[in-house]
C-alpha cells in the first residue's frame, strides 16, 4: 500500500509536488502559531489584544488539529514537526486549565476532622426561570437546588432578593426553607449578586463597575476562628442580543445565507469588548481585595470567560486559585445555552483553606449548571493575615 502511494506521488509533476509541499508546510506552521497563541490566550491582556482571548475558548480543537498534523509531519516535513511539538508544550498550560487532571489528588480527611469540611455552592439563577418550564410538584428547581445542596455557603448571581415567584413557581413555602437553612444574606439588589450563609455575616464594602447586571457581594464570616472572605461575583456577560445568537447559530450550522465575514466581524466586537470590561472589573476588584485582611478567601460566581482567562489571573495576583484547576479531572461545561457550551462559572480560594473536591450538577433549570465544591478548613486560623 505505501509503495502504490509512493508512485503515485512519483507520477505527479515535480513542480506540483514542491507547490503541495510548500502549501502543506505553510498551513502547519500557520496552524502552530494560531495553536500557540490560543495556548498563552489567558496570560495576554485583552484590552491589548482580544484575538487570542478569543482563541483560547476554542483550544481544544486547535491543539488537537496541530498534533495530528504534527504525527503526519514526523513522515512528511520533520522540522516543522519538532516546532509544533514544541507548540504543544508551551500550551500545556491552557490545555491544563480547560482539562485538568488530577486523577491521583485525594485529599485525606480525618474522622476527627470531618466537622472542619466547608462545602459552598455558586449558581447564576437566571432569575429563577425555568430553562426548561419543568416544575415538578409546581415548585422552582433551581431553588430546590439551593435548599437540598448541603452548602453551607450559596453564591447567587441574576437574583437581587428572594420573594415569592409564582410565575415563576417560586413558592413561599421555598422560600422560608432557604430562609431557615441559611438565616444570614447579603444582596446588591442593583448588580444582582447575593451570598446566603449558615453563619453571620458582615458586610464588606466594594467599589462597584459602571456595566449594568455586572458587580460584587462581599461579607466576612467566622469559621473555625478563621475569618473568611467571601465574594459573589458576576463580570460582564457577552451582552448577545437575539440577532448575535441567530447569527451565531448559521455559523455553527454552516447555513450559507450568513457571511462568515460579516458575522464574525459583529460577534468579534461584542466579545472583545466584554473580555475588555472582565479585565476592567477584575481589576477594580483586585485593587479592592489588596485593602481587605482576611485568612482565607472564597470568590466565586458568573466569571463569563473560561479558567485561565486574563480576569482570573489578574485575581491570582492576590493569591488566590481556580478550585477546578486544583482538583478537578477533565472538562467540563457549566453554561450549556445558545451553542456556547464553556466553563465560565468558577470558584477561586486562598489562605487558610484547602480544596477537597467540586462538581458541576446537571440540572438544567437554569442556563447555568450550579458548582459545588468542598473545603478543609483548619480549627485554628493562622497567625498572618492574607492581604
Amino acid at each position: 500500500m505505501k509503495q502504490k502511494l509512493l508512485d503515485i506521488i512519483k507520477k505527479v509533476p515535480a513542480g506540483l509536488r514542491r507547490a503541495c509541499f510548500a502549501v502543506w508546510v505553510a498551513g502547519c506552521v500557520l496552524l502552530a502559531i494560531v495553536t500557540l497563541f490560543a495556548g498563552i490566550g489567558g496570560m495576554i491582556d485583552p484590552r491589548i489584544i482580544a484575538i487570542p482571548a478569543i482563541l483560547a475558548m476554542s483550544l481544544p480543537g486547535w491543539l488537537g488539529a496541530n498534533v495530528v498534523t504534527a504525527i503526519i509531519n514526523l513522515w512528511v516535513a520533520r522540522r516543522v514537526s519538532v516546532v509544533q511539538w514544541i507548540v504543544c508544550l508551551l500550551s500545556i498550560g491552557g490545555f491544563n486549565a480547560y482539562c485538568p487532571l488530577n486523577v491521583f489528588h485525594s485529599e485525606e480527611v480525618a474522622p476527627a476532622d470531618s466537622a472542619f469540611l466547608f462545602k459552598v455552592m455558586t449558581i447564576n439563577t437566571f432569575g429563577f426561570h425555568d430553562d426548561e418550564d419543568i416544575y415538578p410538584d409546581n415548585t422552582n428547581r433551581t431553588a430546590s437546588q439551593i435548599i437540598h445542596s448541603g452548602a453551607d455557603l450559596v453564591f447567587v448571581q441574576e437574583i437581587g432578593f428572594l420573594s415569592d415567584m409564582p410565575i415563576r413557581h417560586l413558592t413561599h413555602e421555598q422560600i422560608d426553607s432557604i430562609g431557615e437553612i441559611y438565616p444570614y444574606t447579603m444582596f446588591n439588589d442593583e448588580k444582582m449578586v447575593g451570598i446566603l450563609s449558615r453563619y453571620p455575616l458582615t458586610w464588606v464594602e466594594l467599589p462597584q463597575p459602571e456595566q449594568n447586571y455586572s458587580g460584587f457581594e462581599a461579607a466576612k464570616l467566622i469559621v473555625n476562628d478563621v475569618e473568611l472572605l467571601a465574594v459573589s461575583v458576576h463580570l460582564q456577560s457577552l451582552g448577545l442580543n437575539e440577532e448575535d445568537k441567530l447569527i451565531f447559530h448559521q455559523m455553527t450550522s454552516g447555513d450559507s445565507d450568513v457571511s462568515w465575514r460579516s458575522g464574525s466581524r459583529q460577534l468579534y466586537r461584542k466579545v472583545a469588548g466584554a473580555m475588555r470590561q472582565r479585565a476592567d472589573q477584575a481589576a477594580l476588584l483586585e485593587d479592592a481585595l489588596d485593602g481587605i485582611d482576611r485568612q482565607a478567601t472564597l470568590l466565586a460566581g458568573d466569571f463569563n470567560d473560561i479558567n485561565g482567562c486574563y480576569a482570573m489571573r489578574i485575581l491570582g495576583r492576590q493569591g488566590l486559585k481556580d478550585t477546578y484547576s486544583a482538583v478537578g479531572v477533565g472538562p467540563v461545561v457549566t453554561y450549556h445555552a445558545d451553542r456556547f457550551y464553556f466553563n465560565i462559572d468558577h470558584i477561586m480560594f486562598g489562605g487558610d483553606i484547602k480544596p477537597v473536591d467540586i462538581r458541576v450538577g446537571d440540572i438544567k433549570s437554569s442556563d447555568h449548571y450550579p458548582v459545588f465544591a468542598t473545603y478543609l478548613i483548619p480549627r485554628h486560623g493562622a497567625s498572618t493575615h492574607e492581604k
